[in-house]
């Protein structure tokens, strides 16, 4: 039956539509009729009607009314069906084939009808860029590609009577992409309310996935999205899906007959087998038939075509296997996937004559007819293949050289990365080994090299733990002869496979004339190389014979300084022979020839390498210091080994020192929340160590799906998917596609490096989100990561700012400032990166500040206690202090400070002043008293000179008038005001006391005159006689 549901309204719509057209249509008989049901009820029953299976080509001639159906969930078991008249179920006959409730896709040579294929992008104008990314039908499997720009959904509409399972098999290895699988009800809520993250398969096989379906109508989803835009190779990131089934679905009314191709060769079948090669059926078979002589058929043909006359293009020539005689011969073949006949074409060639087989490559001897293998540890190998040991005081020269192609050499293998389609492996031609021919559309094949011991270092334990974080041996180089012809689209990709992660080194499309391509080896970890031919159309959904002129072809192979190989000759050892190794020189030394001043002669010895730089170089030949020793990039130091590693005491061109010590730590930060175009939540999480001066401290990325492919560098990023029902309190993730985006330190610069550096990282800064640095205080670490991505031209890097955070002024006079640490991404770019291929990330703190220099400390100064004093220093204009730098300091102090002594020696001179103020002051007041004495003696002389004597007892006689009146000649006046002085004082301005007449006096005395005084003029050196003192002066 047709899993086809009608609803109640649609019933006789269709039956009308059957029988209107009934006599422009003839009669369908039984095996072209089907059955088609309607949903099942509340009460469990649904409705069933015949109908044509293909109305175009008949119509029922007699009325088929629905047949109601009371148990809707009644199913058949598998190889049979549910026979409608009897209700019961019965076998498939011979040419048909049942599932039971099963519905089961095992081929896909068109799209399911069930099935569509939905590109998703953000615009329309992307949309026409993702025309070659969908699902696409191959054969054998389902093939859905997609990009960053073009994500793709796969949709399967499905009706299940009851609750069941979905299980299909799937093929996922791109750690760079995601896939979801979703199961959503009619109501389009997601089964168990979870999206199921599908985890990778490896390269060779398939993974099983299956989860409930719930009962009544749901969409299955497969969702396919690439994290990166990788560019030009048309699948980017790849989804294989093959064998879905469904359990649960309706019981089938008759038994689906076998496509033309197939057959079932028995009653009961659960599913129709394919034909086999040369053999065709029709449909409902329940044989394959033969084709006739001179016809073929691929497997699954419902008919056999006649050959063609076989082209020259048709055949390949190559080498038989060698005899044990050392004997081969050429011989023809017919293209595997080609099928002509010779009859009326051209015949093959015949055998060619017996040739002597090339000898094994140098350092490898015969193993058997088809292959060589190494001579034995420490032997090398002439053309003659024997193996020979070094002459005494020579060493090994291990490598590989491959360049003859009769057997196959050792380490090399080819196999199919799609290991359920037919193989076209590499053939070997003596001179080359090539593929191509035959391979059909979207099959590769691909050659391995497998170098997993690693190569050699100019390191003395040479540890094979150390080896992921060594250099090799100086020019240790990957060498491939090769060339590449494309008739149609085709490419040959170049890829390097470590134990944790594997990177594509080169990839060539279009035709490649013959040219050799170098690629150097920067780690001494193993390494397997893998050379991959495919073909491909650009309209995917084309189908397209395989083209026999596409081929890639490699003449030869060499690679140097590997380890556990052959030899390919032997060397002078300078310095002897340590094992099978030259003796190197001591760690930082170098080997070179030296004269020696005394006998003028050059002799070999160790040198050092100056300092700043490290050695690149072994003692197996002597170097100049250009050649051995490799200066250190800015902000790094020579380390341990041959590798610079984080100066973390760096100083700059101003003068400027930084202790970093307390910033190497750990650090990770998440980026920001990001959806799917399904609703699917994803972050990533970065994580990085600056230090690199120890290997342990690199940082682990994990991948949960694999956990011996986590990933460890300098600067990782994961994927993580939070886990269902995780709150957001305390969510937890799914860890998935780690990938390393920084494996080495170039360099740590600050902002002022240069005047180019300074224009460059702030125009990054800018773009980020972040201010410029205008101080030139930053100091920027610059990481690159062999991870390779081709949307990457300039492959993928790292740069992590370090940067003071501003001045804090709250925070200037506080004891310390503040210890915290954090990390942003660019706030413009918020999942780290701003084109997919450059990451940045901004480390705000403290410790980033530079040591301050004493011009830069602001100086806060205690009193002066006991000739000393405490002072207290504070960091600022974005500067701090050096760990072991005392905060607070105590200096001798004078008693006295300077304004102390300027105040004290103020006082002093204002006290002496004030002294002789006042000794002034007393000196005047006595002059002025003595003036005054002077002035009242005269005048009592004058008054007893004029009225006599009134004692009793004097000679009556006149007495002597006093002649004096005022100073003697070494006497000065008294002066009031500057410029004048009292003249006369009347006797109206005398007291009263003194203007009393002697009568008036209670008792009897001496009255006084009037005062005169005069100015102090020369002539008053004589004494004032009383007439002049009587005579008044005009004022």
């Amino acid at each position: 039956m047709v899993d086809l549901t009608l609803y109640p309204a649609s019933w006789f719509i269709l039956v009308f539509s059957l029988f209107t057209n009934a006599g422009e249509l003839p009669a369908c008989k039984p095996l072209q009729t089907t059955y088609v049901s309607t949903p099942c009820e509340t009460d469990g029953s649904h409705w069933i009607i015949k109908v044509p299976k293909d109305p175009t080509l008949c119509n029922l001639t007699e009325p088929s009314f629905p047949l109601l159906v009371k148990d809707c969930g009644e199913v058949c078991p598998a190889g049979e069906a549910l026979d409608i008249e009897t209700h019961r179920c019965e076998k498939c006959k011979r040419g048909t084939a049942a599932p039971g409730d099963v519905y089961a896709v095992s081929s896909w040579p068109e799209l399911p009808k069930d099935f569509f294929s939905d590109i998703i992008s953000a615009d329309d104008a992307t949309k026409k860029m993702c025309s070659g990314f969908g699902w696409f039908p191959r054969k054998r499997y389902l093939l859905g590609n997609a990009s960053a720009l073009c994500a793709t959904e796969l949709t399967m509409e499905n009706y299940n009577i009851k609750e069941g399972e979905v299980v299909f098999e799937y093929k996922f290895t791109d750690s760079m992409s995601l896939a979801y699988f979703t199961v959503r009800n009619d109501r389009c809520v997601l089964q168990d309310g979870k999206s199921h993250v599908l985890r990778r398969s490896s390269k060779h096989h398939w993974r099983t996935f299956q989860t409930k379906v719930p009962e009544g109508s749901s969409t299955l989803h497969w969702y396919l999205f690439s994290d990166y835009n990788t560019g030009y190779e048309p699948a980017i990131s790849e989804f294989k899906l093959r064998n879905v089934t469904v359990t649960g679905r309706s019981a089938l009314m008759e038994c689906p007959e076998c496509e033309a191709g197939f057959y079932a060769a028995k009653e009961g079948e659960s599913h129709c087998s394919i034909c086999p090669k040369n053999t065709f059926s029709k449909q409902r078979s329940w044989k394959c038939t033969a084709c006739k002589e001179g016809e073929y058929a691929p497997p699954g043909s419902s008919k056999c075509t006649k050959m063609e006359p076989c082209k020259e293009t048709d055949y390949i020539r190559q080498y038989a296997g060698c005899s044990e005689y050392g004997k081969t011969h050429l011989e023809s073949f017919t293209i595997s996937s080609t099928v002509c006949t010779p009859i009326g074409g051209v015949a093959p060639l015949p055998g060619g004559p017996e040739e002597t087989c090339l000898p094994c490559p140098k350092g490898t001897t015969v193993a058997n007819s088809t292959s060589c293998k190494f001579c034995p540890k420490g032997q090398f190998s002439d053309d003659s293949g024997a193996c020979s040991r070094c002459p005494a005081g020579e060493a090994p020269i291990f490598g590989v050289k491959y360049d003859s192609w009769h057997r196959m050499p050792p380490l090399v293998s080819t196999f199919c990365p799609d290991a359920d389609d037919e193989c076209v492996l590499w053939q070997q031609n003596g001179s080359s080994i090539f593929t191509g021919p035959g391979l059909e559309d979207y099959a590769s094949s691909s050659l391995q090299l497998d170098l997993s011991d690693g190569f050699l270092t100019s390191n003395a334990e040479n540890l094979y733990s150390m080896l992921a974080y060594l250099r090799p041996l100086p020019n240790t180089v990957l060498e491939v002869d090769f060339e590449l012809s494309c008739t149609e689209e085709c490419s040959l990709s170049l890829k390097k496979e470590t134990f944790l992660e594997t990177f594509l080194i080169q990839r060539w499309t279009g035709n490649v004339s013959r040219q050799k391509f170098s690629y150097e080896i920067s780690e001494a970890e193993g390494a397997t190389f893998i050379w991959t031919f495919r073909r491909w159309r650009s309209n995917s959904k084309a189908e397209s014979p395989a083209a026999n002129g596409n081929i890639a072809r490699i003449y030869s192979i060499a690679i140097n300084n590997t380890r556990h190989t052959g030899a390919l000759g032997c060397k002078k050892c300078p310095l002897g022979v340590d094992g099978l190794l030259c003796k190197p020189c001591g760690r930082g030394f170098f080997f070179a020839l030296l004269r020696n001043p005394t006998t003028n002669a050059t002799v070999p010895a160790c040198a050092p390498c100056p300092n700043g730089t490290i050695v690149i170089s072994d003692a197996t030949a002597a170097m100049t210091v250009e050649q051995a020793c490799k200066p250190c990039p800015a902000g790094t130091r020579p380390g341990s080994g041959s590798f610079c590693v984080t100066d973390l005491k760096p100083v700059t061109s101003k003068g400027q020192v930084y202790n970093l010590k307390n910033l190497m730590s750990e650090v990770s930060v998440q980026g920001a929340r990001l959806f799917t175009s399904q609703g699917n939540a994803y972050i990533h999480n970065f994580k990085f160590h600056l230090n690199t001066g120890n290997i342990d401290n690199r940082v682990h990325c994990i991948n949960d799906d694999h956990p011996n492919r986590n990933v460890t560098a300098w600067v990782c990023k994961e994927t993580l998917i939070p886990k269902p029902h995780s709150s957001k309190e305390n969510e937890t993730f799914f860890r998935i596609a780690p990938i390393s985006i920084g494996d080495t330190l170039v360099s740590a610069k600050p902002t002022s490096f240069s005047k180019d550096h300074a224009r460059m990282i702030n125009e990054k800064l800018k773009k980020a989100g972040w201010s410029a640095d205008d101080s030139g205080n930053d100091i920027h670490y610059y990481f690159d990561s062999k991870t390779s991505v081709s949307g990457c031209m300039n492959g993928v890097s790292t740069i992590v700012t370090l940067r003071c955070p501003p001045t804090d002024n709250a925070r200037l006079f506080s004891v310390e400032k503040t210890k915290s640490l954090s990390v942003e991404v660019p706030p413009l770019c918020v999942d780290g990166t701003c084109d997919g291929c450059n990451y940045h990330f901004l480390l705000l703190s403290p410790y980033a500040c530079p040591i301050c220099r004493p011009d830069d400390l602001v100086r806060l100064e205690g009193s002066c206690n006991g000739g000393q004093r405490e002072v207290n220093l504070f960091a600022a204009n974005g500067c701090r202090f050096d760990d072991d730098t005392e905060r607070r300091i105590f200096e001798s102090c004078p008693l006295l400070s300077t304004k102390g002594k300027v105040a004290i020696s103020l006082v002093v001179a204002i006290v002496v002043f004030l002294i002789l103020i006042i000794f002034y002051c007393h000196q005047r007041n006595k002059k002025l008293e003595y003036k005054y004495m002077k002035l009242v003696e005269g005048a009592e002389s004058r008054v007893k000179g004029s009225f006599g004597s009134s004692s009793p007892g004097s000679d009556g006689g006149p007495q002597q008038q006093g002649t004096e009146c005022g100073i003697t000649e070494d006497e000065h006046d008294l002066e009031f005001r500057r410029g004048n002085s009292i003249k006369v004082i009347s006797p109206g301005k005398l007291d009263i006391n003194f203007r009393r007449s002697p009568q008036h006096q209670s008792k009897p005395g001496v009255g006084f005159g009037p005062v005169i005084f005069r100015g102090h003029v020369a002539e008053d050196s004589h004494i004032l006689t009383l007439d002049e003192a009587n005579a008044t002066e005009p004022i």
